[in-house]
């Protein structure tokens, strides 16, 4: 008899006895039970597409047999699905992420993922990653719940280069495995930006099957805002932008691609039977300029070939590392090349890409802008085809000169033979290389005199104050041009810090800054200043902001009378006293302003004072 027979027999094709169906339909609905506990899991917070607890419990459960062959789901074992369930949901309802330092463990040097969070789920063709899972799953690379390992300095199985980015690195993390089965991987870091500029470097390895790109295994780098928005190709203002990291000449993602010049084939073959590329360690840099201060979260992601079939994974190190010194290229600022102020020049060192096939080419641009905007067209270089130094003339055309000055941004766009690379940059936009609006490159040299730095400018100093109060009119002047609380105090430092940052690029010898701030009342819109009402003396370094109070002068302030604060300035050097920085502009003529008290309007009529 064909088995067919004899399961058709065994399943009751002759009638059942009553006592043997009511156990079938009781086998069917417990079965239906089990899966509508699944299902619940699966609303909440869907399961790995790994075996689950409930999963395994159902192989290794006991069950009652029966001498027909029928079996029915015991209630222990019942009991136990309801238990892993619950167990299996809770362990997956994780915190968020917290904010932590941008550069804290960016070297994995501590063998931890502190500040480090994961997740995992599926890709669908065309890219639609959907995340199932939250929390950190680290394993071997042949195992399927090995989402994100730390892994010692070893040489990769499928690929010849090394786990960890360079000789001195003990520790990097793998993103990803070698199982196929269309999953996708992500390691995340939420933080407060405190650098213009976060390098990273990363090496891949690809099984590349050969599909279209959008089904390829692929990597890719994020940045989400505080709200989890995607601001990769945005600005903090939500408008387009270039995305902030460039892993391909165009994108934030990469796919496995034998024709990429940066990509080798492994001599191995791939974990599921498909040719292996891989890319070797590379140091890249995400530019998060215009996000200082915010709370933002990095992500990088692994996925698999979306068809099912084929998988990748991803090396990441020295987050936060030195500046990069890659293969596709580089430029740097030549900075005792280059001019700082006045009719000059700006000169870079560039490498052009370099590959088994022989050297690339470059050309570089430099892009002025002034209070955030773009001044003008680029300026371009010629095509560059040796490693060398290019010196721009400092542009003028266009700029606004009562401005005093202009930020730039460099970019090397990198080229082999007829392949765009992912350009490298100079600068952050609209900033450039120092935080803060207009001070890069100042256009007029100051002259030798005193003691006092350049001044903040008037209307930069009156936005750094906010006002708050009450009926009763005793009002508060605080930090940070309206803004409350912890926020405002660091909006405040943030603006004196980039100031001190431009000090130092003109006058090396100043360490800190100390300004004495004073309250007066006068008579009039401009003064005159005579005896202040009160005085705070602050020092900048740099540094965290300091703990305290956020109130700057609680003072009872009158309705509709006239009020002015004046700012001192005076750069210190390491050893506390007063630097000359050669520059003769009173630091008194500008950093004044007045405003008309007003219980509804607060700061109203807000003017600046220039003038002795």
């Amino acid at each position: 008899m064909s088995s067919t027979n004899n399961r058709r027999q065994r399943l009751g094709s002759t009638p059942a006895h009553p006592w043997r169906r009511a156990r079938v339909l009781g086998v069917v609905a417990l079965s239906m039970l089990a899966s509508v506990i699944s299902s619940v899991d699966a609303q909440s917070l869907p399961v790995r597409k790994v075996e689950s607890p409930e999963a395994q419990l159902r192989v290794a459960a006991p069950v009652h047999q029966h001498i027909d062959g029928q079996s029915e789901i015991s209630p222990e074992l019942i009991r136990k699905i309801r238990e892993a369930s619950a167990a299996n949901r809770a362990s997956r309802l994780l915190a968020p992420p917290q904010p932590i330092a941008q550069c804290a463990n960016g070297d994995f040097e501590s063998n931890s993922f502190a500040g480090w969070y994961g997740r995992d789920g599926s890709v669908a063709p065309g890219g639609l990653v959907t995340w199932a899972n939250n929390g950190i799953s680290s394993g071997a690379l042949n195992a399927s719940t090995a989402h994100q390992t730390l892994v010692g300095k070893l040489t990769d199985s499928y690929a010849p280069i090394s786990t960890t980015a360079s000789a001195g690195s003990a520790y990097a993390v793998r993103i990803g495995n070698g199982v196929n089965g269309a999953g996708a991987e992500s390691l995340t870091k939420t933080f407060v930006v405190t650098q213009a500029t976060m390098n990273f470097s990363y090496a891949l390895v690809l099984e590349d099957p050969g599909h279209d790109a959008s089904y390829q295994p692929k990597f890719a780098v994020r940045v989400l805002n505080s709200s989890g928005v995607d601001i990769t190709k945005q600005t903090a203002a939500s408008a387009p932008r270039p995305p902030r990291v460039f892993l391909t000449s165009t994108s934030n993602e990469v796919a496995s691609d034998a024709s990429n010049p940066f990509f080798k084939v492994s001599p191995t073959t791939g974990p599921n039977g498909a040719k292996v590329v891989y890319k070797d360690w590379t140091c890249t840099s995400i530019d998060l300029g215009d996000l200082m201060g915010q709370t933002v979260t990095v992500e990088f992601i692994t996925e698999d070939c979306a068809a099912g079939g084929h998988a990748g994974w991803a090396y990441i190190d020295d987050v936060c590392g030195a500046a990069c010194n890659a293969p596709d290229g580089t430029v740097t600022l030549n900075q005792a090349a280059s001019s700082s102020c006045g009719p000059g020049k700006l000169c870079f060192d560039f490498t052009v890409a370099k590959t088994a096939q022989g050297l690339g080419t470059t050309q570089l641009s430099l892009q002025t802008y002034q209070s955030g905007l773009a001044v003008g067209a680029p300026t371009s270089s010629p095509v560059l085809g040796a490693n060398g130094q290019y010196c721009f003339s400092v542009p003028t055309s266009g700029l606004n000169p009562a401005l005093g000055g202009f930020d730039w941004v460099v970019t090397s766009a990198n080229k082999i033979g007829s392949t765009m690379l992912a350009p490298k940059f100079v600068g952050t936009m609209p900033n450039g290389v120092t935080a803060g609006a207009n001070n890069d490159y100042l256009l007029n040299c100051p002259q030798a005199g005193n003691t006092c730095c350049p001044p903040l400018n008037n209307a930069t100093i009156m936005g750094l104050f906010g006002h708050s109060g009450n009926a009763a009119n005793t009002y508060t002047e605080q930090f940070g041009g309206g803004l409350q609380g912890a926020a405002s105090v660091a909006a405040f430092y943030s603006n004196y810090n980039a100031y001190l940052a431009m000090l130092k690029w003109s006058c090396p010898n100043v360490d800190r800054l100390q300004v004495k701030f004073h309250l007066f009342q006068t008579t009039a819109l401009g003064g005159p200043f005579t005896s202040p009402l009160a005085t705070n003396t602050l020092t900048f370094n740099g540094g965290a902001v300091p703990a305290g109070s956020t109130a700057f002068f609680n003072q009872p302030l009158s309705n509709g009378q006239v009020y002015g604060i004046q700012a001192i300035t005076t750069p210190l050097g390491a050893d506390g006293k007063p630097v000359s920085c050669g520059y003769d502009r009173k630091c008194l003529e500008d950093d004044r302003f007045t405003w008309v008290h007003s219980v509804g309007a607060k700061m109203s009529s807000q003017a600046p004072v220039v003038g002795p």
